[in-house]
């Protein structure tokens, strides 16, 4: 991997967790191919911190693959310590993504304990921060989303929390790993990069980890016991989680429909013969109308020699003469997304922001599982991406509103 001192102009996509929850394996699934070790073993397999920039939207990402924190000796850890240290200094603008691990269900004590010791050395932002829970049975029990927000928020004591669930795949799949990288990416696009600052060392040793894994048990088992008390903030999640998840869910089955069209259209070998059911009168016709449009082409190509013509004796006049200076006429830039780009703040300028638009309940719904956000799209927006691409860096200007959009 290239050295981090050379690749400060790019943001970091931070991927933290303990050894054997996943970490190595989502940042291939991002990165689509595998570029991490991971593999099913007793020690942990990433030593050192790694990284690899991809491009999502308009922005360049730095992935790391970071050493988990918690080890059984301390000298190790005080290695992941350093490593760890080394991916914030090399990206200090950065995504978080913390992985928890479960066993059946249940999130694992030492990965809390982990995530409350780095919180308090680089304090996350909530709106750059991605909590992921990996490798869920798909048949857990159905408020099980809302109930995990809720315990969590009381473990880690962060009101806010942005809770990616994700199934447990096969891994051999190309197309279970493409429906991961989806949702990961859904994910990703929402937040935004903080620029984090160690604010204290990670104080964590191997003696006391015990002591602190049996304080986060007692919390858990405290809530299950009151849980009772808690239904009604879990239903209200668990909707939240179901509502995002429909809309992910759906612009997933749209993505995958246009692969599977444009695969199907390569690989079906009639599509050249086809041409040869036709008609002989619907032959003939469409011989001529390919004809037809030729000759405008030529003709076409024809005015366009002559407009360029004249345009360069009228420069050429115009330059033999002074004239007044002219005031500029803003041409939006064009985009790597395919918008324009807003004169005032340069970010794609085909979305607007309508968050003002919307009443009370869907504002509060959409600030907690969305970052608090809601974008339209323009009547002539040239944006070709989908729209949790378009989302990622849009235009906010007063000004840059069309009522008439999409």
């Amino acid at each position: 991997m290239a050295a981090a001192a050379s690749y400060n102009e790019s943001y970091g996509l931070i991927i933290l967790g303990n050894s054997g929850v996943g970490k190595s394996f989502l940042a291939n699934v991002l990165l689509g191919q595998d570029v991490f070790t991971h593999a099913y073993a007793a020690r942990a397999v990433t030593v050192e911190t790694e990284f690899k920039e991809v491009c999502m939207g308009d922005r360049i990402y730095a992935i790391f693959n970071v050493p988990g924190l918690i080890e059984a000796d301390q000298q190790r850890i005080e290695m992941n310590k350093r490593e760890i240290d080394k991916a914030f200094q090399a990206r200090p603008t950065s995504i978080v993504m913390y992985v928890f691990g479960q066993q059946n269900g249940r999130i694992r004590d030492e990965d809390v304990v982990a995530f409350n010791a780095l919180n308090q050395a680089y304090p996350f932002d909530a709106d750059s921060l991605i909590v992921v829970v990996n490798s869920l049975a798909k048949d857990r029990p159905e408020d099980y989303e809302g109930e995990a927000t809720v315990l969590l928020q009381q473990l880690i004591e962060m009101p806010r929390l942005n809770i990616c669930f994700l199934n447990a795949i096969d891994k051999k799949k190309p197309s279970e790993r493409q429906t991961l990288n989806n949702i990961l990416l859904q994910v990703i696009v929402e937040r935004t990069a903080h620029n984090y600052s160690k604010k204290q060392e990670i104080e964590i040793e191997s003696k006391n980890v015990r002591g602190a894994k049996e304080r986060i048990q007692s919390l858990q088992q405290d809530f299950q016991q009151n849980k009772r008390a808690y239904e009604k903030e879990i239903r209200e999640h668990q909707t939240i989680y179901e509502t995002f998840f429909t809309e992910i869910r759906s612009e997933n089955e749209n993505i995958q429909r246009l692969i599977d069209r444009q695969v199907k259209k390569q690989q079906d070998p009639e599509q050249p013969d086809k041409l040869h059911t036709l008609k002989d009168g619907h032959v003939s016709a469409m011989k001529k109308a390919t004809e037809r449009v030729f000759q405008l082409n030529i003709a076409q190509d024809e005015i366009n020699s002559q407009v360029q013509r004249i345009q360069e004796k009228v420069t050429e006049r115009l330059s033999q003469r002074i004239l007044p200076t002219q005031p500029a006429v803003f041409k939006p830039a064009q985009l790597p997304c395919g918008g324009s780009a807003c004169h005032k703040c340069e970010k794609c300028r085909d979305w607007y922001d309508t968050t003002a638009d919307l009443d009370d309940k869907a504002r509060r719904l959409r600030k907690l599982s969305l970052g608090g956000l809601c974008f339209k799209k323009r009547t002539d927006t040239t944006c070709n991406l989908v729209r949790l691409y378009g989302l990622l860096h849009p235009c906010r200007c007063t000004d840059n509103r069309d009522d008439n959009a999409d």
